[in-house]
């Protein structure tokens, strides 16, 4: 048996607001790992559709999520929930083929804009070669038969993967608190620290007598 893991996670973005504000839902992102380690915070490699460059809303399509880059490392305190799933040899090798297929051709794949709304509001919508996060997911899962999902992919919600047959979750707090991050709050006060604890060198001398 192996493990494929789904990070459910939700930022502070105007459009994950914008997802929850249509849902309800705590969780507005969802990304998938064959490669991922419970025993091993430097190892990620959550894949899932979303923006590119963290900043900027597009580009969008199909991406990689790093733990020592982009999203995760710039907003530590995001949510998350890390679910995990042991699927059979066979599940698994077909999972990582459909991703490393994925990867080869990834510039042919767009974010499914339309969808990730409309499927807030229970409307399916699909386009050839366009997903959203939980619309991947869940085409992944379906297609290897590694889970039964409730629904068509294109109405998942990344909430729905938390009552998946045979799921379980193994952690539950922020990006920081799994990967070990600092927040940047923290970062900062840290460094002001240092430079307080410094300038009284800068400030004062010692007294000396002439000679």
């Amino acid at each position: 048996m192996k493990t494929v893991y789904l990070l459910l996670t939700r930022s502070s973005t105007i459009f994950s607001r914008l997802i929850r504000l249509c849902t309800g839902a705590f969780y507005t992102h969802v990304s998938l790992s064959v490669g991922f380690s419970e025993s091993a915070r430097s190892e990620c490699g959550f894949y899932s559709f979303g923006r590119k460059h963290s900043l900027l809303w597009f580009p969008a399509g199909f991406v990689r999520e790093d733990r020592d880059g982009g999203f995760f490392r710039r907003f530590p305190r995001t949510p998350c929930t890390l679910l995990a799933l042991d699927v059979p040899d066979d599940t698994y090798r077909k999972i990582r083929v459909m991703l490393e297929q994925m990867i080869a051709h990834q510039r042919l794949y767009r974010y499914n804009l339309i969808g990730a709304l409309l499927c807030g509001l229970g409307i399916r919508y699909e386009r050839p070669g366009r997903y959203f996060c939980s619309q991947f997911a869940g085409e992944i899962l379906q297609r290897s038969h590694a889970a039964h999902i409730p629904k068509p992919a294109a109405l998942m919600q990344p909430a729905d993967y938390l009552s998946l047959p045979g799921i379980r979750t193994v952690f539950s707090g922020t990006v920081g608190e799994r990967f070990g991050y600092v927040s940047p709050r923290r970062d900062s006060c840290r460094k002001m620290q240092g430079i307080l604890a410094f300038l009284p060198g800068l400030c004062y001398t010692e007294a000396r007598t002439n000679k």
